[in-house]
C-alpha cells in the first residue's frame, strides 16, 4: 500500500473507525514526504494520537491522500471537523479487505492482539 503513496508533499487521512480511541476515529495530517510520515505513524513514532494508537494496539488504514496539497488543506479539514464526511471508508465508497493479517506478539494486559492495518480497495 505504501508503494502507491507519494513520497512528495501532501495531506492524508488515517482511519481507525473499526476500533476508535475514545472519541477519535480519524487522523488528518500533512507532510513534505507523505510515505515516510505514514511509516512513522505505523511505527508509533508520528503524532501523539498515532503514538497512543500504537500503544493501545489499534491499527489504521490510509483512507485518503491528497497529493501535492499544502498545509492549508490540513488546517481547513481539521477546522471543519467531522472527518467521516470525507472518509471514503466511512462513507461506504470503498470496501475493506484484509490483505494480510499479521498478529503481533501478545503481551500481558493486551485485550486483543494487534493486527497489521487492513488495505482498502476502491
Amino acid at each position: 500500500m505504501l508503494d502507491s503513496i507519494t513520497s512528495g508533499p501532501g495531506c492524508y487521512l488515517l482511519c481507525y473507525a473499526d476500533h476508535p480511541y475514545k472519541h477519535a476515529k480519524h487522523y488528518t495530517g500533512w507532510s513534505e514526504n507523505v510515505r515516510h510520515r505514514i511509516e512513522l505513524h505505523r511505527r508509533g513514532q508520528g503524532a501523539r494520537l498515532t503514538q497512543v494508537l500504537y500503544e493501545h494496539h489499534i491499527g489504521f488504514v490510509v483512507a485518503r491522500v491528497w497529493e501535492g496539497e499544502t498545509r492549508e488543506l490540513e488546517r481547513r479539514l481539521k477546522r471543519r471537523h467531522g472527518a467521516s464526511q470525507y472518509c471514503p471508508i466511512c462513507r461506504g465508497e470503498v470496501t475493506l479487505q484484509v490483505k494480510s493479517v499479521r498478529k503481533l506478539a501478545y503481551s500481558p494486559g493486551r485485550r486483543r492482539p494487534m493486527h497489521a492495518a487492513t488495505r482498502y480497495f476502491p
